[in-house]
């Protein structure tokens, strides 16, 4: 098989004598099977030829090939510079030889992974575990919120505790409103509130335990917070319009890029509600999109615009890989594993607002969220059908965008006192 990755019989000969040789059509066969590129796939083989000239080298066979030697193998490749990582780039023969690995492991060659020895989880750490579980059965919190009240908690079991396992009776309140007032005090105005909700939540499960005196809530001292002070990031309809532009569906990957953008741009949808949609979520005969339960618990059917939906039918019929996988977006790169959590589009709006050249302070995906309620508001929506749109729980959350309606703040702006302009 490796005649069909390489041509030049002086290369198939020295490859064919190496350590791995035996094992290039195992290889090859399962990169095929997992729709490796013919690119791909020839990449892989050269980095098992290179692996296994450094074994011969350094005196060890594939019996002697554990993650350990891997790491070792790859950190004495030096890496390429580039603009993106401060680190370097990795070349091809170091960033295949996991994969490489993993195959030579599934076909006998390398001995299996040891067990590893049974996590030890420390008092601490066995706690959080029981929190967390208490969150999911007495508040049914989103697994997001969770994972930021346990590492708000964490952190003040670190600073309260520091050398000893918890010792709830000699817990003051005094630390908690110490600990809450440092914490808010690093925070923006708009967000002095977020280290309260976690300490909340300790408190009142320590509450139900009785290892803490009912009241103890009471030691959570009032945070000052301007939830309104700030704009909402927005971009105007122009930027919007410039920034979809930098996808014009020429391959594969602005294909994906697009449809993702426009259902943000849109419909106002959060990042994780893209990546996770399925396809039985679209309803192409009435043209709507079911957005699941996700942050508040509430699932909402949306209507498909027009744009949105042929770029999301040109990305399914002509971009997206053929694997039998339900979520609707998938990584370019076998073996085509879903797109998780809100980093990819984080990066791929960062990067489309600076190739456009607008400016932001803080870049971000949620920016599409917020220019969608906003284009939504001036054209008169209401705060309920925006609201409803957007998937909020509280109508208060979608009053912050009231102050981007500039000219219904006129109507309602008081004159100035005097002849002073």
């Amino acid at each position: 098989m490796i005649n069909t990755y390489y041509v030049q019989a002086a290369v198939r000969e020295r490859m064919e004598g190496g350590l791995i040789a035996p094992h290039f059509d195992f290889i090859a066969g399962e990169l095929e099977r997992e729709g490796y590129s013919h690119e791909g796939i020839r990449r892989r083989l050269r980095a098992a030829d290179v692996f296994g000239q450094w074994l011969v080298k350094e005196g060890l066979s594939l019996a002697d090939v554990t993650d350990s030697v891997v790491k070792l193998y790859v950190a004495g490749i030096p890496r390429r510079p580039s603009p993106q990582r401060s680190k370097g780039l990795l070349p091809h023969i170091a960033r295949g030889v996991h994969r490489v690995t993993d195959l030579l492991r599934k076909h006998g060659a390398v001995p299996p992974q040891p067990h590893s020895a049974p996590l030890v989880v420390d008092a601490t750490e066995a706690f959080l575990i029981e929190l967390d579980r208490h969150m999911v059965q007495a508040t049914g919190l989103a697994a997001s919120t969770r994972r930021k009240h346990l590492g708000l908690v964490r952190a003040f079991l670190k600073t309260t505790f520091p050398n000893a396992i918890p010792d709830w009776s000699l817990l003051r309140p005094q630390h908690v409103a110490q600990f809450i007032q440092e914490r808010a005090e690093n925070l923006a105005p708009t967000s002095r509130m977020n280290p309260i909700g976690g300490i909340r939540a300790l408190l009142q499960f320590l509450v139900q335990r009785g290892q803490i005196p009912d009241g103890f809530q009471g030691a959570i001292p009032p945070v000052r917070e301007w939830k309104h002070a700030a704009l909402p990031r927005h971009l105007t309809a122009e930027e919007v319009e410039r920034v979809v532009a930098l996808c014009p569906s020429l391959d594969p990957k602005s294909r994906r890029d697009r449809a993702m953008i426009l259902l943000m741009v849109r419909l106002g949808l959060r990042p994780s509600e893209v990546t996770r949609l399925c396809l039985p979520d679209i309803d192409w005969r009435s043209g709507n999109l079911l957005i699941r339960a996700g942050k508040t618990h509430r699932e909402r059917l949306m209507p498909l615009p027009e744009d949105a939906g042929a770029a999301l039918m040109e990305y399914l019929t002509m971009a997206r890989p053929r694997v039998d996988r339900q979520e609707v977006f998938l990584s370019l790169c076998p073996p085509h594993a879903p797109l998780h959590g809100a980093g990819v589009l984080t990066h791929l709006a960062t990067g489309l607002l600076r190739q456009a050249g607008i400016s932001m302070i803080r870049y971000g995906a949620y920016v599409f969220r917020h220019s969608a309620a906003t284009g939504m508001v001036r054209r008169g929506a209401s705060f309920k059908q925006v609201a409803d749109v957007l998937g909020h729980q509280s109508l208060r959350t979608t009053a912050g965008y009231a102050k981007l309606d500039l000219p219904a703040l006129v109507q309602v702006a008081l004159p100035w006192p005097g002849d002073v302009r």
